[in-house]
């Protein structure tokens, strides 16, 4: 099979580059440089495996993805409580590369021996942002991520 797919999810706290005032509700807001902000994206990638044999895989994808960039003042989960930036969906494009480092086989409790492996993953791409809460804010998101992949059933 030549198809690649994946469904996926991304999280982790960005730091503000540079100060900047919000209104949330009735209140306004100063955001200070260094502020945590709280990243969220998760969608589904598909592409085509240009490459594929028992210890690498190559394949160029298309994504397409839910994303949320908020303020992580309050760490409360109400809506509306937060600075929202970003709560849109995003497309894109990306490398997907793994390499496999090992096989083993796995014995379960009742004796049967399945096929696992480990391996390397390194997925690089560009997200193209559909929307923005705010006009102040533009731009997209490039990322980078590396993975110690743990795999059932054959690479």
């Amino acid at each position: 099979n030549k198809m690649y797919s994946s469904f996926y999810l991304n999280a982790c706290d960005l730091k503000l580059k540079s100060p900047f005032t919000g209104i949330v509700g009735q209140d306004t807001m100063d955001f200070r440089k260094d502020e945590r902000f709280a990243y969220l994206n998760a969608g589904a990638k598909g592409g085509y495996f240009v490459l594929r044999n028992k210890r690498f895989h190559f394949a160029p994808f298309v994504s397409i993805s839910g994303t949320t960039l908020e303020s992580r003042r309050y760490e409360t989960e109400k809506d509306g409580q937060e600075y929202e930036i970003i709560n849109a969906f995003t497309v894109g494009g990306g490398l997907h590369t793994e390499i496999k480092i090992m096989n083993f086989n796995m014995i379960n409790m009742y004796g049967y021996s399945s096929e696992s492996f480990f391996s390397l993953k390194l997925d690089a791409g560009y997200n193209i942002v559909t929307s923005f809460k705010n006009n102040d804010f533009k731009g997209n998101t490039q990322y980078l991520g590396v993975s110690l992949v743990w795999g059932a059933g054959g690479f």
